[in-house]
């Protein structure tokens, strides 16, 4: 029934039922057959749900993930397997397809998504670099508040965070990210004296008027 019956929801309750019922390699093969040759996008994206789920430790299990977040052809598919990497235990070992992800991913979403997970999961400055780089040179301004999002979240005690958090706030073409800018210093820092500084002159002084009107608070 979970390869070859017409329906598509009776294969889709099948593998769930294959799954629980006979979490075995057998069932795992079966699975990870479905969820590269089922002709369903959302047979395919229940199959990698349990997979991920009932497999999480078998051999070869991410990089096979990472081939169907690559390769599938539909694209709520592909989000699902990223999104399932993103929160894989072992961080460091899909950090790499992230950061290239971060920079070359096919939309914004993708891209917002891949610093996130870059936040959460990397410490290292080649992160901290690329995150301040997609701050200022995405063409998304979607992705650019993710990145000032993530720059906050991975380096809180870095005064140069701060510095160019306020060089956002201050700069960014589009009001949306600056106004991101501006409530991430005060939301994240409104006790450093530069930050509560900056705040204090813009909410004095900028000549656009949402910035005075988030800087006061």
């Amino acid at each position: 029934r979970a390869a070859a019956d017409p329906d598509e929801g009776v294969r889709d309750g099948a593998l769930e039922l294959l799954a629980i019922g006979w979490p075995g390699g057998q069932s795992q093969a079966v699975l990870r057959d479905r969820a590269t040759a089922d002709l369903d996008s959302r047979v395919r994206r229940t199959a990698l749900e349990l997979l991920a789920a009932m497999w999480y430790d078998a051999p070869g299990m991410l990089p096979w993930l990472i081939q169907r977040a690559k390769n599938d052809p539909a694209e709520d598919v592909r989000q699902e397997a990223w999104r399932i990497a993103g929160r894989w235990d072992d961080q460091q070992a899909v950090i790499p397809e992230f950061l290239q992800r971060a920079v070359h991913g096919e939309d914004a979403r993708a891209r917002a998504h891949a610093l996130t997970v870059l936040a959460a999961g990397g410490t290292g400055s080649d992160i901290a670099k690329l995150i301040r780089d997609c701050s200022v040179t995405d063409p998304d301004p979607d992705v650019r508040e993710a990145a000032i999002e993530a720059l906050a979240s991975i380096r809180p005690d870095d005064s140069s965070t701060i510095a160019w958090i306020c060089d956002r706030a201050a700069s960014d073409k589009d009001p949306q990210v600056c106004l991101k800018a501006v409530d991430t210093l005060a939301l994240n820092w409104a006790d450093d004296p530069n930050a509560s500084s900056w705040l204090r002159e813009h909410a004095r002084s900028d000549k656009r008027w949402y910035v005075r009107s988030a800087a006061v608070g």
